[in-house]
Order: C-alpha cells, then sequence, then structure tokens
C-alpha cells in the first residue's frame, strides 16, 4: 500500500491502517485465526486459548443520552461478542481507563459497576486494570477465554452453496441512534426499546456456543460494524459474494422507517452495533444449526446464500441490486 508523509489515517480508513500495521508486525506462526480475523487463538496443552481486545472512546463511541455505566457494559460486550463467535468460552476480563482530571468520581465508579455487571452476566471474572489520564473518556478491554480444539470459528471457510443466516433482527440500533442524535419523539414504549437495544446490547455467547458444537458453521462474524460491512468482509477473505434474499427486519423498523421516511435497507444494512452473528452454514447441517441455537435460547434465521463471485446483492421488491459501501469504519465516520 503506497503512501507518503502526509498521508493522515483518514485517507486510508481503520482497515487500511491495520493492514499496514499487520505487515510490520507479520503473522507470528503460531496464531490460529491469522489477519484479518478479529481475534486471536493459539494452541496451550491440548486446549486452545482465545484473546480479544477492542477500545471504547466517549468521542466516538457515546452518543447522546448514553450513561457512564452503559458505556463501561458495553465496553464489555465488545469484547465477549468478537470472541464468543470463534467459539470460545469468555473467562478473565482487564480493562485500561483514560479519564480527564476534572472527571467525576462517581462517574469513574459508575463505568466500572457497567464493565462488572456485564462481565458477571456472562461469568466473566474481572481480575482488575489501570487507570490513567486522558482528554476524554477512554477504555480498554482485554479478554481471555479457551474453547476445545477443533471447535475453533474463523472468518475464513465459506464456499459458493453455503446459506448465510443470522440470529436475529437487524435495525433496530440505527434507528435508535437516528432518534437519539436527531431528538426524533417516539413513545415511550419505543424510547425504552431503542435505549436497551442502543445502550445495553447483548451478546449471542450461547447460540455461539452451540453452533460452534454442532460444526455447522463455514464461517462466522459479528454484526458490529453493521450487515453489509460484515457480509464484505466475509466475502473478501473468502473471496465469495452473497446473496440476501430475506431482509432480517423486526415490525419495530418497518414501523420507525415509515414514520420517519427512512430507507428501510439502510438502517438493516448500513447500522451496527447490533452483534448479532452472521454465519455461513452447510446446507446438509441447516437443521442441526437451527435446533441448536433454540436449545439454546435463541434463533437463526436464514437469509440467503453464498455466491461463486463477488460483491453482495439485495433481492428485494424492485429486483436485484448490488449493494456498495459499508458499515461504521473508524477514522473514516463522525458519531
Amino acid at each position: 500500500m503506497r503512501f507518503s508523509e502526509e498521508t493522515r489515517v483518514s485517507d486510508l480508513g481503520e482497515r487500511g491502517v491495520v493492514d499496514l500495521l499487520m505487515g510490520l508486525i507479520g503473522e507470528s506462526g503460531v496464531n490460529l485465526l491469522p489477519h484479518p480475523d478479529d481475534a486471536v487463538a493459539v494452541k496451550l496443552n491440548g486446549r486452545v486459548l482465545v484473546f480479544k481486545t477492542d477500545m471504547f472512546a466517549a468521542s466516538t463511541d457515546m452518543p447522546p443520552m448514553m450513561s457512564f455505566y452503559d458505556a463501561g457494559w458495553k465496553t464489555v460486550i465488545m469484547n465477549i461478542s468478537d470472541l464468543a463467535c470463534k467459539g470460545a468460552i469468555p473467562l478473565y476480563f482487564i480493562y485500561s481507563m483514560g479519564v480527564p482530571r476534572d472527571f467525576k468520581l462517581v462517574d469513574v465508579l459508575e463505568t466500572v459497576r457497567g464493565i462488572r455487571d456485564a462481565a458477571f452476566k456472562y461469568g466473566v471474572k474481572v481480575l482488575g486494570g489501570d487507570l490513567g489520564e486522558c482528554k476524554e473518556l477512554v477504555i480498554s478491554g482485554f479478554l481471555a477465554g479457551s474453547c476445545p480444539s477443533g471447535r475453533l470459528m474463523p472468518r475464513r471457510g465459506a464456499k459458493s452453496g453455503d446459506l448465510l443466516a443470522v440470529t436475529g433482527c437487524f435495525g433496530l440500533t440505527a434507528a435508535a441512534l437516528e432518534t437519539f442524535i436527531r431528538g426524533l419523539k417516539v413513545d415511550e414504549k419505543q424510547l425504552q426499546l431503542f435505549k436497551n437495544t442502543l445502550f445495553k446490547p447483548e451478546a449471542r455467547v450461547k447460540e455461539a456456543l452451540a453452533l460452534a458444537e454442532c460444526g455447522a458453521v463455514t464461517s462466522i462474524i459479528d454484526s458490529s460494524d453493521g450487515l453489509l460491512e460484515s457480509l464484505l468482509e466475509l466475502a473478501k477473505v473468502n473471496n465469495v459474494g452473497f446473496i440476501v434474499e430475506e431482509l432480517p427486519v423486526c415490525d419495530h423498523v418497518r414501523e420507525f422507517a415509515e414514520m420517519f421516511n427512512f430507507k428501510l435497507e439502510d438502517l438493516v444494512f448500513r447500522g451496527g452495533e447490533e452483534y448479532e452473528l452472521v454465519i455461513t452454514l452447510k446446507p446438509e447441517k441447516l437443521e442441526d444449526a437451527v435446533r441448536a441455537v433454540e436449545e439454546a435460547g435463541g434463533v437463526l434465521k436464514v437469509i440467503g446464500r453464498v455466491l461463486d463471485r463477488p460483491g453482495i446483492f439485495y433481492e428485494g421488491d424492485n429486483g436485484r441490486v448490488e449493494l456498495k459501501g459499508g458499515g461504521y469504519e473508524h477514522f473514516k465516520n463522525d458519531i
């Protein structure tokens, strides 16, 4: 990748910069989830240890009405979601937190309470962390987990003919973000739903572990950057394309789109922060996968299939269209 001394990180975007950094570091030779996967894994004494780190920064990750408790909660969920979708059980969490010197002590405590409570929900032990001075609230999380050898689920592995499935509805977080940023007027029931969706997300840990055990998954990613971006990432690493034949949307999102004149496809494909699983499956294992997820308390919806040619396509009411662009990317998008 060519660049000059005047090149800014915004010229490349997060993924372009990460590609350059990985070129500097190089592959370790022991990582079972090589770049561009979003976690790392190594073998140790017959098991696989899986590690994940992710960061929350107030200026880019903290929308209006979000509390400091929610910020701590979300930092943990970001890490748990990425680690669990590798098929690993999340075990231990460490955080580093930077705050301004005039930051209120009560807000520091609320942030850590959010970290503690989110970790507790998923059986994760918080081992401690580090506190330092910063220009804004920044929380960096580090999560360790493990899985049996042979159950690791990487991004790489999808092939033409596989089914495309997801674990839930898309577009709620996009609707919530539009509501809070634009100050849209919604009823109290919608407002509470949007707050829970955006500020108290949940990771699909049980569903991911059930899928890892049934052996149906050929590739997987979580949708924290949006459904379209997730599909673009899977397509790139697997040299395939996708056709979405059924929009994974719920009635709440349809009603919101109609009420405020939003394009439904934009809310579904270009949102983010859903923390749903986006999966490709062996067709002959579909029933096993659906049963496994349902027994874990979740749902699995087939929304399309894998193509042998590049491109992300949606088969909607107006025929087949190719979807361009993606979801959120650091250094390129504003909150």
